[in-house]
C-alpha cells in the first residue's frame, strides 16, 4: 500500500502524520508516524488494524515500512502477531524519520512523500476476506452496456440482454409489454444500491465469493429470490445450510421466509439422545 504525504513541509512540521484508512486481508489499515518533541531526531512509526466483523481474531503477517523515494531506505521486515487485544505495531526508526524530513528541505517544490508499507498475510483466523468490487464495470458505458439502472438515485450502466437471460424478472422488465421496456433508464425500486451492486457482481462476474459471505449471503438470497435467479437461490441455501455462524433462530426465519425446507427440516431434526 502507498501512503502518499501531501503538503509534507507542513504535514511533517507538526511532528505527526496519518494515512487514510485502507483494507487488506479483510481487516482495516492505519499507517501513522509520530515524532517526540524532546527527541526530534527519531519518530515512531505505527501500523494499526481493526477487525470491521469485531469478535475474536487473529492474523499473523510480515509487515515493512518502506520510503522508496531514498534508496528503498525502510524497516526491516518483521512479523507480528495482531488480534482483538493487540491490534497495532510499532517500530521506531530515527533514520527514516531524518531522512524525510531531509529529502523536503532538499526538494521542496514536490513538497510530497510517498512512503510503502507492504503487508503479507501469513495466516488469520475469525476474519471474513471481502473482495473489493471494481465498480467501474457498471459505471461508464462499455459496448455490451445497454441500459442504465437507476438505484437510490445511483446509476448502474448493464447489459439487459446478459440479465434477461439469467432473470425471467429482468427479461419481462425489459422485453415484455411493461412499462420499462425500450427505456435507456430503468428504475429498481426498493432496493439498497450496495447490496444490488454485489448481485451484479455474482451475476457479471461469476463471483461465487459473494453468496459464500456471512456478510452478503442474506441480501443475495432476498434479491435472488425477488428476480428467480434460481442458481444464485440454489448457491444461498447451500451455504446457509453448512454456515456455522448463523444461529438456530436465524436459519429458521429465512427458512421460513423462503420456503427452504432442507434448512427448515435440518433447525427442527431432533437431536439424538445417547444413553449411558
Amino acid at each position: 500500500e502507498r501512503w502518499e504525504i501531501n503538503n509534507a513541509a507542513a504535514t511533517l512540521a507538526t511532528r505527526k502524520a496519518e494515512s487514510r484508512v485502507f483494507k487488506e486481508g479483510g481487516l482495516e489499515w492505519v499507517a501513522s508516524v509520530k515524532s517526540s518533541i524532546h527527541h526530534a531526531e527519531s519518530a515512531k512509526f505505527a501500523l494499526t488494524c481493526n477487525n470491521p466483523r469485531g469478535g475474536k481474531w487473529r492474523c499473523d503477517a510480515a509487515i515493512q515500512f518502506i520510503n522508496p523515494a531514498i534508496d528503498g531506505v525502510g524497516s526491516k521486515k518483521h512479523r507480528v502477531s495482531f488480534n482483538e487485544g493487540n491490534r497495532a505495531y510499532f517500530f521506531s526508526d530515527g533514520y527514516m524519520w531524518l531522512a524525510l524530513n531531509s529529502l523536503y528541505w532538499e526538494f521542496f517544490r514536490i513538497d510530497r512523500v510517498v512512503i510503502e508499507f507492504r503487508i503479507n498475510i501469513i495466516s488469520s483466523e475469525g476474519i471474513e476476506h471481502i473482495q473489493d468490487i471494481d465498480l467501474s464495470k457498471f459505471s461508464s458505458p462499455v459496448e455490451s452496456s445497454n441500459v442504465t439502472l437507476v438505484i437510490e438515485g445511483k446509476k448502474l450502466r448493464v447489459s439487459k440482454d446478459y440479465l434477461a437471460v439469467r432473470s425471467p424478472v429482468f427479461y419481462a422488465m425489459l422485453f415484455a409489454n411493461f412499462a420499462e421496456k425500450g427505456k435507456e433508464e430503468v428504475e429498481i425500486k426498493d432496493v439498497i444500491y450496495e447490496e444490488f451492486v454485489d448481485l451484479l457482481h455474482v451475476i457479471f462476474t461469476n463471483a461465487q465469493i459473494f453468496t459464500n459471505s456471512d456478510r452478503t449471503v442474506v441480501h443475495i438470497l432476498k434479491l435472488a429470490d425477488r428476480f428467480q435467479l434460481e442458481i444464485l437461490v440454489d448457491l444461498s441455501k447451500k451455504y446457509l445450510m453448512e454456515s456455522k455462524r448463523f444461529d438456530a433462530v436465524t436459519k429458521l426465519l429465512l427458512a421460513d421466509k423462503y420456503n427452504i425446507v432442507s434448512i427448515r427440516d435440518q433447525v427442527l431434526q431432533p437431536v439424538p439422545i445417547i444413553s449411558g
